[in-house]
């Protein structure tokens, strides 16, 4: 009987000990894992991929880390992380999320494929945590502030990556090819940085103060609420109901053009606007051919140009006949004969183009230090100027040092704006000098 109980007893005591362990295994395991992530609001068409499914996003549906989200032209989602971490969705963006840790300690990664995204940290992360946007050619990490990443592609497949900071700092850093980092460039509040990637390579091309014009209304909405809910931004409320304004009545004057359309539409019978107004474009592009067939044949036929009403007299280029041997000798109107003198030799009095406008060429300008390419300016110049304004770059190394041309050790002083010999379609480069301090 005495063995029966004790034996009893430590059945029980091992079970309870097992309660315990089970308990305290599953309780540990909540706290590392769990995450909250859901749709918070959804205007318009989403999709969430799941592995090999996809279904459609609703309104406080529950995502988990690793789901792809994406959404389609005119729609707009605001996901919810650990309830005070948003992130807007604009149209046409997609975006590889990835969450872990817990609501205190948190990790959070999206990768923006395509489009844009506002994100919005409500408190300061702690020690243990990271929030950070990737795109291909470069990757954002803050702590604690509100911010916007848009990544674009042109027709050579070059990404363009924008970042727009609204509150506190953005840590911006190159992401190569082959994986490396380069030295990280801190992004204040009010300003925005442009970087450049190809696939071989990546590089800063300019920063400046946030274009807050560029914003759609949903997103002026959407940094509305954050102030609302006590974060300062570098645009007041005040700034942004403005804003909007201006946005509505550049809606309703487009919206005029449109209704403008509708009679031509209903005469032609036509159903399609937008047929109808590739119709017009093509009209307004065979009514420019034919302007610039009258211009040339001006050029090329004085009589003619003496019967014309005046509109098209010579800008003060050389006749483009293309030989070259007339160059600065041929101008009608005589209003521009005090420049013929600056123009280039050569071709470069051909490139003039007809009518009214002045042909130009492109500068190449480029801040380099080391291995990395801070800033590279594309300057446009009339053609036949032989020199080129540059100011300092804003985005600049933090190592002591100075600005030299290259080849040139000499410090280049940007107290006051430069001007440097540029002729033809050439690169000027800047690079920066460690060995001496900087007199800038």
């Amino acid at each position: 009987m005495t063995k029966r109980i004790l034996k009893n007893n430590k059945i029980l005591y091992i079970g309870v000990l097992m309660l315990i362990f089970m308990f305290s295994v599953g309780c540990g395991k909540k706290g590392e894992e769990y995450r909250q992530i859901q749709v918070y609001k959804i205007d318009g068409t989403a999709t969430v991929k799941r592995q090999e499914s996809s279904m459609e996003a609703y309104e406080n549906m529950q995502l988990q880390s690793g789901d792809i989200v994406e959404t389609v032209s005119d729609s707009y989602l605001q996901l919810k992380l650990d309830e005070d971490k948003y992130i807007l969705l604009e149209p046409d963006s997609k975006i590889l999320l990835q969450a872990s840790g817990n609501s205190v300690d948190s990790n959070t990664s999206i990768y923006l494929e395509k489009g844009a995204i506002v994100n919005q940290l409500d408190h300061p992360l702690s020690q243990d945590s990271n929030y950070q946007v990737t795109t291909p050619n470069s990757t954002m990490a803050v702590r604690g502030t509100t911010f916007r990443v848009e990544i674009t592609y042109n027709e050579k497949g070059e990404s363009y990556a924008k970042v727009a900071v609204y509150s506190g700092k953005v840590e911006c850093n190159l992401v190569f090819p082959d994986g490396t980092i380069a030295e990280p460039l801190l992004a204040e509040a009010g300003t925005e940085v442009l970087v450049w990637g190809d696939g071989t390579d990546s590089e800063y091309v300019t920063t400046g103060n946030v274009d807050y014009e560029e914003l759609r209304e949903k997103v002026i909405d959407f940094l509305g609420v954050i102030i609302e809910r006590g974060e300062e931004l570098s645009i007041s409320k005040q700034e942004l109901e403005v804003l909007k304004e201006a946005k509505d009545e550049l809606e309703k004057e487009d919206s005029l053009k449109e209704d403008d359309l509708e009679p031509q539409k209903e005469e032609n019978g036509e159903e399609n606007d937008d047929d109808t107004k590739e119709e017009l474009l093509v009209e307004e592009e065979k009514k420019e051919s034919d302007n610039e067939l009258v211009q040339e044949t001006q050029q090329t036929n004085p009589k003619s140009e003496e019967s014309s009403s005046g509109n098209s007299s010579s800008s003060g280029s050389s006749s483009s006949s293309g030989s070259g041997s007339s160059s600065g000798g041929s101008s009608s109107s005589g209003d521009n004969s005090s420049s013929d003198s600056d123009l280039g030799e050569g071709d470069d009095n051909n490139e003039e183009d007809s009518g009214n406008e002045t042909s130009t060429r492109t500068v190449t300008i480029k801040f380099v230090a080391g291995s990395n390419t801070f800033t590279t300016m594309q300057k446009p110049v009339k053609t036949g100027v032989k020199s080129v304004a540059v100011t300092k770059p804003t985005l600049q190394p933090t190592a002591s040092g100075h600005w030299s041309l290259e080849n040139s050790s000499t410090a280049v002083d940007f107290s006051n704006e430069i001007t440097i010999d540029a002729e033809g379609d050439i690169s000027i480069n800047f690079i920066w000098n460690e060995s001496v301090a900087s007199t800038t």
